[in-house]
């Protein structure tokens, strides 16, 4: 490779007058970012609510009820509900091929659908405890039946804990007792708030959705007898940095829910700023303002 004549005149200048070069000193590598960590434990006693809303951009019956779960998100952030917004890919042929969808949730909606005797899946559908909820737009209806959720006996507690370097997230979960149920399924769900989307063809045409809790990834193993596992997962690079982790055991018998438990990723921490002797923990925040939701809008 050719170096610049203005390069090769000033060396050579400099080597007829005697002079010697000093170089400045290459500026020092960034840091890498601090590991950020965070944990939380299952309420005692007590069983978390797992709220599935299973919906798509494709159909146009779907966002008031994508309203609905980023309102029943917003009022339970703290009180032991878990809310899951899985796109299916069945409307895809529609016009629009929503970014979301995959071809599992839809599997896993027929796998519910199958288990509460439903001859059939629709959008939206709503699952509160694995039980079908067709009366979601009731307020009082939908009380109920998080309640009876909640109310249901905590099969084992889960501990989890996150460490987050950059994008790539390792989860520990921890279960105990480790041989309460023999044969747990560990899922993990990975979720996004506050993406926006403005949909070019199809039933909403024109319309700029906004979707919170939207799944984007979705894990499962079974949990080793021991009762511990330690996962990888990697968030995508794409839209806001709003991201929450469910950890969710199921009876791999029945599949019936055992317990779970969900952490806001923005409240992990740097681990050097723990106050020693003290646990670093999650908390829930309260998530950014958005436009208030128009009337009748679809």
């Amino acid at each position: 490779m050719k170096k610049p004549l203005s390069i090769v005149m000033a060396v050579a200048l400099a080597a007829g007058l005697g002079l010697v070069w000093v170089t400045a000193a290459s500026p020092a590598p960034a840091s890498p970012a601090p590991a950020l960590h965070c944990a939380a434990s299952s309420a005692a006693g007590t069983r978390a609510a797992v709220v599935e809303l299973y919906t798509s951009q494709g159909c146009s019956s779907c966002p008031p009820a994508d309203r609905w779960l980023s309102r029943l998100s917003s009022h339970h952030a703290a009180d032991g509900v878990i809310p899951l917004a899985f796109h299916v890919d069945y409307w895809n042929d529609l016009g629009w091929k929503d970014p979301f969808s995959r071809p599992e949730f839809s599997q896993r909606q027929r796998e519910l659908a199958v288990r509460a005797g439903i001859g059939l899946v629709y959008t939206p559908a709503v699952f509160i405890d694995g039980r079908e909820h067709r009366r979601w737009d009731d307020a009082a209806a939908t009380q109920r039946a998080i309640d009876a959720a909640k109310g249901a006996a905590a099969g084992i507690s889960l501990d989890v804990d996150v460490e987050r370097d950059g994008e790539r997230l390792s989860v520990g979960v921890r279960a105990s007792p480790p041989a309460a149920v023999p044969g747990v399924d560990l899922v993990l769900a990975l979720t996004q708030s506050g993406r926006s989307t403005s949909v070019a063809a199809g039933e909403n045409r024109g319309a700029t959705l906004l979707d919170d809790d939207v799944v984007r990834a979705w894990l499962s193993r079974r949990l080793s007898p021991a009762g511990a596992e330690r996962l990888e997962l990697e968030l995508p690079g794409d839209g806001p940095r709003e991201f929450a982790l469910a950890a969710l055991a199921y009876d791999g018998r029945t599949g019936s829910l055992l317990q779970g438990v969900r952490l806001d990723l923005g409240s992990c921490r740097d681990l050097r700023s723990r106050t020693p002797g003290r646990r670093a923990g999650c908390r829930s925040r309260p998530r950014s303002r958005r436009p208030a939701d128009r009337p009748g809008a679809r």
